[in-house]
Parts: C-alpha cells; structure tokens; sequence
C-alpha cells in the first residue's frame, strides 16, 4: 500500500463560487487563449476576468481581461473564470483538482447579480466593474477588499 497520495482531489482550492445568490448567474463553457508555442503551457488562475477576443477568427475564444487592450476586444470583461486551467498550445484544458481530465473548454461564470468576494477577483478594476453593470456592496475595488454585486 502507497504511504503518498498518487492524485489529490481539492476543487475548492482550484474554484471560485459567488458568495450569496449563485443561482443569478450561469455558468457558460469558453475557449481559453492556447499557448502560442508548441511545447509551451498557459495558466489562467480561477477568478480571472475573462474577455473574448474580437476577430472573427477567434469568436468564441477568451483570454484575461486587459484593460488596456485597445484593439482586439480584451478590454470588456466577460466573465469570472470559475477554475484554474492549464491550456497546451492544441487548445486543451486541464481544470485543476479535476483528476488531470482535459477537454476542449472550461466553466466560466456570467454576470447575473451574485455578489462576490472582491480580494477573489483577477484584474478587476473600476472599467471592469462599469462594463460588467456591477455595483460594490462594501468596501472597495481600489482597496481590494469588500464584497460587489455582478
């Protein structure tokens, strides 16, 4: 019998969930942005603000909201990425904590009125909270600290 685990199991550590009213969003399945080299790997850490790209060619596929991106459509947020995902340069996902499973997609939370935990949120900022129609319940977003509503 093995005295170390061979596979660990922890999706909370791996996921973001509203804090109150989870059923006012839903949950759409995206494409994240594949690495651009083929022997490379991207990270894109749960609660990161997701945006998709404008060209035609990449509809359907997300990368982390920039707010100072100008032309390629990144600079309107989408939604919350609900996992950590690893993506290979094929477009392929691995959501952490998942068993190592890939697939072609991964969850990502849309904007619908659950109210969310700011200090969880990656690139959140004040043009992301006026594009995603958000309102901060306490504290604030400069602060990074308090509870919004998206």
């Amino acid at each position: 019998m093995p005295t170390t685990p061979v596979s660990t199991f922890e999706p909370s550590a791996n996921r973001i969930d509203p804090v109150f009213a989870p059923d006012l969003s839903r949950v759409l399945s995206i494409a994240p942005n594949p690495s651009t080299t083929s022997t490379a790997t991207v990270t894109y850490t749960r609660g990161t603000l997701m945006a998709e790209f404008s060209a035609t060619s990449l509809a359907g596929v997300y990368a982390p909201y920039a707010s100072t991106a100008s032309t390629n459509g990144l600079s309107t947020p989408k939604g919350i990425l609900q996992y950590t995902v690893t993506v290979d340069s094929n477009g392929n996902v691995q959501l952490a904590g998942e068993f190592g499973q890939t697939q072609k997609g991964c969850p990502m939370w849309m904007p619908g009125g659950a109210i969310w935990r700011i200090q969880d949120l990656v690139g959140l900022d004040a043009n992301a909270l006026t594009a995603m129609d958000g309102a901060v319940v306490e504290g604030s977003v400069s602060s990074a600290t308090g509870l919004i509503r998206l």
